[in-house]
């Protein structure tokens, strides 16, 4: 167990919110003015519309944007891109508490939006993250209350703890023992589960086709700010995405980097697996690990997505797809050869789910209790986006480029 005692907290900034009423220009209803002649409030301002935020990615010869989209559901509809909100840079956007965060990744930013009744957004407020040396996001951020958030940083190897409501930094903390020479950390989405805040890790330079042979979690305390373990276990390797369960036990799947390195270094690369970090421990289940290759019937995967009652959610690799014809990761990789797989955990069965193959992307989502499946197809720079119903697909939203995330607002 490792602790770290956190930095000297970072003085508040004495930043003034945007009224959203004002903001908003919205009626004089919504704002306290005067009601109908019969005392009703207006019915737009008085009952806000449900809210989805839609993320799309475009990649053209001028660069990468960003648009995000805000729909009154996600019933099949294809997304008109003129009409979002485009954020430039190397960005993402998530949502919490009913606004909207945009990390801007030029300017090292993050916006909140607020959301009006008629599902427009308008900015609130700002924060930057450049005196902390972070200029650049990835999307390792944990929304733990509405007063309280972390941003993962992993090259400088720290905790930012943010306020969401008043966006201002209210402290740091170290993640310095993160560190293995001359490798890279990957970190995946962290997950919120009690007083913790877990995140899946993985160790890798493919620039010189090395990989740490094991898989990492980074397990924080979410009430003392401060590092409880890093957690490593070598029955597989490079942790791709992790959930937690009703009992809070954390399922975490070592997929070797989407399967590159067990792929193309079959003779050292530990196969793909599951494994557990029981709710309260600091070490995993050395009882408990499941091989995908058996599991699911296929041996290479990328990342996983799992519900509290234990079904997973995860891409394995057409097998019938000839590896030796590939002859880099990058072309593995950007293969239409992706297939989807939910399989339930406790009676071991797995079920392939009837879409064609695909092009690795992001994904997959979980969002009103459902699955939702990107299907990306470079080709066309278009996703679709389908909802598991049991285990049948159901067309969802489409939008041009790769969608990025999608979750409900309101």
């Amino acid at each position: 167990m490792t602790s770290i005692v956190p930095r000297p907290p970072i003085p508040r900034a004495a930043r003034a919110r945007l009224a959203m009423c004002a903001a908003l220009s919205l009626t004089l209803v919504a704002c306290g003015g005067d009601d109908d002649d019969d005392g009703d409030p207006e019915p737009d301002a008085a009952m806000p519309s449900s809210a989805y935020l839609v993320v799309s990615r475009v990649v053209n010869p001028d660069g990468r944007s960003v648009y995000l989209s805000v729909l009154p559901d996600l019933a099949p509809t294809t997304i008109d891109l003129a009409d979002a909100h485009e954020v430039s840079g190397l960005s993402r956007a998530f949502v919490f508490d009913g606004a909207v965060f945009a990390m801007d990744g030029e300017t090292g930013e993050i916006a909140r939006y607020d959301v009006s009744p008629q599902r427009e957004l308008v900015e609130a407020d700002r924060l930057s993250m450049r005196n902390l040396g972070i200029t650049g996001f990835s999307s390792a951020f944990a929304f733990i209350s509405p007063t309280r958030a972390y941003y993962i940083d992993t090259r400088t190897l720290q905790v930012v703890v943010w306020n969401p409501q008043e966006m201002v930094i209210d402290n740091t903390f170290s993640i310095a023992d993160l560190a293995r020479e001359g490798m890279n950390i990957a970190v995946h989405a962290p997950q919120v589960g009690g007083n913790r805040v877990i995140s899946a890790i993985g160790w890798s330079n493919l620039q010189q086709a090395a990989f740490r042979p094991s898989v990492g979690l980074l397990v924080l305390d979410a009430q003392a700010d401060e590092l409880i373990a890093i957690v490593e276990d070598d029955r597989c390797a490079i942790g791709g995405g992790g959930f937690f369960d009703a009992k809070g036990d954390f399922y975490v799947i070592g997929d070797t980097a989407n399967g590159v390195f067990e792929a193309f270094q079959p003779t050292t690369a530990p196969d793909a697996c599951l494994l557990r970090l029981p709710v309260g421990e600091s070490d995993f289940d050395s009882n408990f690990v499941e091989r995908m290759a058996d599991l699911a019937e296929n041996p290479y995967f990328s990342g996983l997505d799992g519900t509290s009652d234990r079904h997973l959610l995860t891409r394995g690799f057409d097998p019938s797809v000839d590896l030796s014809t590939v002859t880099n990761p990058s072309d593995y990789l950007s293969l239409k050869a992706w297939l989807w797989r939910l399989i339930e955990l406790d009676s071991r069965t797995p079920t392939e789910v009837a879409l064609p193959t695909h092009v690795l992307s992001f994904g997959p989502f979980s969002v009103d209790g459902a699955f939702y499946l990107p299907q990306f197809d470079e080709e066309n720079q278009r996703t679709v986006l389908y909802r598991l119903d049991g285990d049948q697909p159901v067309e969802s939203v489409a939008s041009t480029g790769e969608i990025q995330n999608i979750d409900k607002i309101r």
